[in-house]
């Protein structure tokens, strides 16, 4: 809370009349309690922040605001780059071992090596990422920069998927 000219009062501490001192006194506490409160209790540095909100306003980080397209045009740099597996491990080998038990007639429930999942991991992700390849190669083919419904049902025709 800043002090205004209009908040300032004039008082005659030279009056010898108790009721004015005590008037005085008891403002002085209500200015102390004001900027307590203000400070979160703690009055670190004897006074007002300097400027007032924009201490505060400057303490929070502002998030960056990209243009349009830049931050997917990073992702796609940032992807092609790493040689890591984008598809996590445990929901992929769940889901092999789902699709193994429903192709066996057998109720046995098959037991895979780590290394095994991880090789059929890489060979869907490489699957993938050629056919999606294929798909953007068909929508730039029709002029366009849009992967749509369309071209993957043509990558899908083409390659007898």
């Amino acid at each position: 809370m800043v002090r205004t000219k209009a908040d300032v009062r004039r008082y005659d501490l030279s009056s010898s009349s108790s009721r004015n001192n005590s008037a005085v006194e008891g403002r002085e506490e209500d200015w102390k309690k004001i900027i307590n409160e203000s400070e979160g209790g703690l009055n670190r540095s004897g006074g007002h922040p300097r400027y007032g909100h924009k201490a505060v306003r400057d303490s929070r980080k502002r998030s960056r605001r990209y243009r349009p397209g830049i931050r997917a045009l990073k992702e796609i740099r940032k992807y092609q780059k790493s040689t890591m597996l984008l598809i996590r491990k445990l929901p992929f080998a769940r889901l092999v071992k789902e699709i193994a038990n429903e192709m066996s007639d057998s109720s046995i429930g098959y037991r895979f090596a780590v290394e095994a999942i991880a090789a059929v991991q890489e060979a869907a992700e490489a699957f993938m990422v050629q056919f999606f390849e294929n798909a953007l190669l068909c929508s730039q083919h029709a002029k366009r920069i849009t992967v749509m419904q369309r071209d993957v049902q043509l990558v899908r025709r083409l390659f007898n998927i």
